[in-house]
């Protein structure tokens, strides 16, 4: 089964405790329970309370990305993508993406080819732009959270 993954931003407090009331969503994305797997076979989720408004202590948790684990997260998605593009692509030559990150620019991929890959991908590269809109925009931000729902 599916799910989605949230980009949210919850309103705080001076102890870090985050509300439900006023949270906005910055960006989501779907995300299979395939790749999902496979994510939280090298990185778990954690649980949060979320607390449904201020001076109430009625809470839910949410499981989400711990944010010292998001750019780790991108570049193995990253490489995950590159690998997929070898692998789809009848001219590809390549084995190990990881090693070869100027495989986009070279001749093994041309750029019709590319843009239906990336098409037909879009699933992990709208994973690596939530994850680089978390690494890059919020990191430091607590009230910030990438969250599996």
């Amino acid at each position: 089964m599916s799910q989605n993954i949230f980009l949210i931003q919850y309103e705080s407090d001076e102890s870090e405790r985050l509300y439900e009331e006023n949270s906005i969503i910055i960006e989501s994305t779907f995300i299979s329970s395939t790749l999902l797997e496979e994510i939280e076979k090298q990185w778990s989720l954690v649980e949060k309370k979320i607390y449904e408004e201020k001076g109430v202590d009625e809470n839910f948790k949410v499981n989400y990305f711990k944010d010292d684990l998001t750019q780790d997260i991108c570049t193995w998605l990253e490489n995950f993508f590159l690998k997929l593009l070898i692998s789809e692509s009848p001219n590809s030559q390549v084995e190990d993406a990881s090693t070869n990150t100027s495989l986009i620019s070279s001749d093994y991929i041309n750029k019709d080819e590319l843009s239906s890959l990336i098409e037909r991908f879009r699933t992990v590269t709208n994973l690596i732009r939530i994850f680089t809109l978390k690494n890059n925009k919020y990191s430091d931000d607590k009230s910030v959270v990438l969250k599996l729902g």
